[in-house]
């Protein structure tokens, strides 16, 4: 299968429906753990080098070094503090930990329909609420992105400017970029309208990163269903990246596919953690087991997050954070888990109850 189109690597999902049983249909993912990719170094040389780069529906890691932009100065965006130049004015110092850069934490996804966004939003929310103030989320998805839908926000997007001026982020705050929701929770939505992808340069989604983790304790980032050069730039500056995924043969396809891509790009070390969402224990009624989803991708399943259909469309339509509503909800300790992981367990850890308290 040596030179063989990426998108070719692997049978289209209608022609295996039918023919083959779950078990097998699912090794057959495992053949993307030995079959090459096709070489994109050149493509990315080129964009190293100022020329276009293409960006097809197959597009995907290149070098690990991001495109330099050629339309972007150096100058980061100007943070609270700042004169507009990037330099700090007064006695201001950098905000977020006394100082410490804010923790970037990724949500990304390689289907449809996965729930990334639902677990990025509710992630948010847990950090925010056990310490407030402390989380903003950013939806990068800029083609279609739910962020601001599922929490009942207006489009409002700075994002939008930055493709006729780019320069912009040098001369405004950071907050001025955010909508408040109800909760407390800082949000960067999603363009209003679709944009494509290439319209960012890596530039300035870097600058965009620095100032959210200069202000921030936690970043957390909704990404869209594609790899482009800014994505490369998102993932190298990540401190976290999930993979949210259903346990189903398509989304094993697809997981093992980007899994292989990392290894075929030296990319293997990206702190990456594997979501199960809306499981369904037991592998009844046509569902896939975990043991079959584990040995098809080839790693294991760090966290799994249960189905609950109900309280999740009652979040969606409401505007309001699954975990506000259920916070006792097994769908919300499974959050707490993720959110805890991140916090180190200093955000989330119940309280000691003395010796009276457990008499």
């Amino acid at each position: 299968m040596n030179g063989a189109p990426f998108a070719s690597l692997i049978p289209a999902a209608g022609m295996l429906a039918g023919m083959l049983p779950i078990a097998r249909r699912l090794a057959t993912a495992g053949q993307y753990a030995e079959d090459p990719l096709p070489d994109k170094t050149a493509e990315l040389d080129g964009a190293e080098s100022g020329e276009p780069v293409s960006h097809d529906k197959n597009e995907h890691f290149g070098d690990k070094k991001p495109a330099n932009p050629v339309d972007l100065s150096n100058q980061p965006l100007s943070r609270p503090g700042q004169n507009g130049q990037g330099e700090l004015s007064g006695e201001e110092t950098d905000f977020g930990n006394g100082g410490t850069p804010g923790r970037l934490i990724v949500f990304m996804h390689v289907t449809g329909g996965a729930g990334a966004t639902t677990i990025a939003v509710n992630t948010a929310s847990t950090l925010n609420e056990a310490s407030p103030q402390s989380c903003c989320i950013l939806d990068l998805d800029v083609q279609f992105g739910g962020v601001a839908s599922l929490l009942d926000l207006t489009c409002n997007s700075a994002l939008q400017a930055l493709i006729d001026d780019p320069r912009r982020i040098e001369r405004i705050r950071f907050e001025q970029m955010l909508v408040a929701h109800s909760s407390g929770l800082q949000v960067l939505t999603a363009p209003r309208a679709p944009v494509p992808l290439h319209a960012y340069q890596p530039r300035t989604i870097s600058n965009l990163l620095e100032a959210a983790k200069a202000r921030f304790r936690f970043v957390v980032v909704d990404m869209p269903v594609a790899l482009a050069s800014w994505t490369d730039v998102v993932l190298s500056m990540a401190e976290q990246i999930y993979l949210v995924t259903p346990m189903s043969v398509p989304a094993a396809h697809n997981l093992a596919r980007l899994l292989l891509l990392l290894r075929q790009h030296d990319l293997s070390h990206l702190p990456i953690r594997i979501v199960v969402n809306r499981e369904v224990k037991g592998g009844k009624n046509g569902t896939v087991d975990a043991n079959q989803f584990k040995l098809a991708i080839g790693r294991a399943i760090d966290h799994r997050v249960p189905e609950d259909f109900s309280l999740i469309q009652q979040s969606h339509n409401q505007g309001t954070a699954a975990v506000r509503l259920a916070p006792k909800s097994r769908f919300a300790q499974a959050i707490s888990e993720i959110a805890a992981m991140e916090s180190g367990g200093t955000l989330l850890a119940k309280p000691q109850r003395g010796f009276f308290g457990r008499l």
